[in-house]
């Protein structure tokens, strides 16, 4: 992200006239007495190129004055001490049932050490990122034109940029997107800007004649039993969090539960509605019936 930019007012008034020439772009989630373009920011790309982006927090208050019963929930897919993955889902009514959801997004954000401000808040970060991106892809966001996608969302994607009050410069935080990089061992060059520092207990970079790692997959209620089954470990199993049932239960982890209250898997193996409930709640029995060793 750049420094500063001025706000270019000419790129939200060629906006406006195009929702005006598409009736049906227009029409998209309107509320009466409620114009989106009020509630838009610029901010300038790595090329310098000047967008228009909707906070997260916006997007609420759009989807609220629209879906008055509506909800939004999220699903903690991964958490450790360095990263986060969660699930957001859009309902237009909160007694849907849920799958029957407007859309959906994930989000992935790491522990940044080098950020003093909002470092530790990977958890928070990926939540609202998620929620932006589900939010968007329901129709609430600025569609069209030079306006920049959740899929390259600021780097603290629901906080203000603060704004001179002279100039009109907005200034952008910094960056905690990806893992902290670490610089190249073979290149010997000075990069021009100082690189991140790599998280403490960041795997070491792989060498050149390792096989490429492929990226974990993410499992999700939506996918199939099979693909569920095909992917599913002891350690994703016991992550999956507990969004039905039993009220006692709910909001914790299925290791927790097979802690604690280790015959209730049966409940969530037999009873759930969730194809990643079951599935993993199986999972779990079955590994505590193979014998140690």
């Amino acid at each position: 992200m750049s420094e500063t930019t001025n706000v270019p007012v000419e790129i939200k008034k060629a906006l406006e006239e195009l929702y005006k020439n598409s009736p049906a772009l227009n029409e998209l989630n309107s509320v009466e007495g409620f114009n989106p373009f009020d509630f838009v920011r610029f901010i300038v790309t790595d090329n310098g190129e000047p967008q228009i982006y909707m906070d997260v927090k916006n997007r609420k208050v759009w989807f609220r004055l629209k879906h008055k019963a509506g909800k939004i929930s999220k699903i903690i897919h991964e958490l450790d001490t360095n990263h986060a993955t969660i699930e957001a889902r859009v309902y237009a009514n909160n007694n849907d049932a849920e799958n029957d959801y407007l859309a959906n997004a994930f989000a992935t954000r790491y522990f940044n050490p080098e950020d003093k401000i909002f470092g530790k808040k990977f958890v928070e970060l990926a939540e609202v990122a998620a929620t932006g991106r589900a939010l968007s892809d329901a129709g609430f966001n600025i569609h069209g034109g030079n306006v920049i996608t959740d899929d390259a969302d600021p780097a603290i994607v629901d906080a203000g940029i603060r704004v001179d009050g002279e100039t009109g410069d907005m200034f952008a935080p910094s960056d905690v997107l990806a893992p902290p990089s670490t610089p190249s061992e073979t290149t010997g060059k000075k990069a021009d800007k100082a690189p991140a520092a790599a998280t403490p207990t960041a795997p070491a970079a792989a060498s050149a004649s390792a096989p490429a790692q492929k990226p974990p997959v993410v499992l999700s209620p939506d996918m199939s039993v099979e693909e569920l089954r095909k992917h599913m470990t002891v350690e994703t199993a016991n992550k999956v969090i507990i969004t039905e049932g039993f009220p006692t239960y709910r909001n914790k982890t299925l290791g927790w539960l097979s802690t604690e209250k280790p015959a209730a898997l049966n409940y969530f193996k037999e009873k759930a509605q969730s194809n990643l409930l079951r599935v993993a709640a199986a999972f779990l029995i079955e590994a505590k019936a193979q014998p140690a060793g």
